[in-house]
């Protein structure tokens, strides 16, 4: 099974955020899964403190989603910070987990 890639990662200081889909062994199913983790950075590196996933039918990843932004948000500037969240998800290749 290949590594989940992220849709998009936002870091806020020590905490961060990304967004992907679940890659599956399945591509005929009906759905796939959109997970949303969120990351802390501790002295050893990022690791998962919370997270949810959902669903998606095939059908509507055709249709384009809106964007939403808060104005809260701040920018991203800790791009190694970024680069090692992705290359941890991406570590993730081999790994089963089953989603009930």
């Amino acid at each position: 099974m290949p590594a989940p890639i992220p849709e998009e990662i936002e870091v806020f200081g020590d905490v961060a955020v990304t967004y992907y889909f679940w890659p599956e062994a399945n591509e005929t199913s009906p759905v796939k899964y959109r997970v949303m983790h969120t990351w802390q950075k501790g002295a050893p590196g990022w690791h998962i403190i919370g997270g949810m996933d959902c669903e998606v039918p095939r059908s509507a990843l055709s249709t384009p989603l809106a964007s939403a932004t808060s104005d809260h948000q701040q920018p991203l500037t800790e791009s190694d910070d970024k680069a090692a969240i992705e290359a941890t998800v991406r570590g993730w290749a081999g790994l089963s987990i089953a989603i009930a």
